[in-house]
């Protein structure tokens, strides 16, 4: 499974925000392979449209934990409707 982590931007808090959900999401969803970009980064990849991706959900800072098993569950059930 791959997955892509947009976060805002290159600065230090974003970063480490990226890093923190990447090392849940990890820990969430065996065998991912997880990229991490900027915002501006992606765009200027155009990686998401240029691989097709489509959105798995939102992780907020208040709600990271909750956000995350979310988006684990909807990988899930996607996994299962296969």
């Amino acid at each position: 499974m791959d997955l892509l982590i947009v976060h805002s931007d290159v600065g230090s808090a974003s970063c480490h925000f990226a890093i923190y959900c990447k090392q849940l999401l990890s820990a969430a969803v065996s065998n991912a392979d997880i990229t991490m970009l900027s915002r501006d980064e992606e765009a200027d990849l155009r990686f998401i449209t240029q691989s097709c991706a489509m959105s798995l959900g939102h992780v907020c800072s208040g709600t990271v934990k909750e956000d995350v098993e979310r988006i684990g569950l909807v990988i899930a059930d996607r996994a299962h409707a296969q």
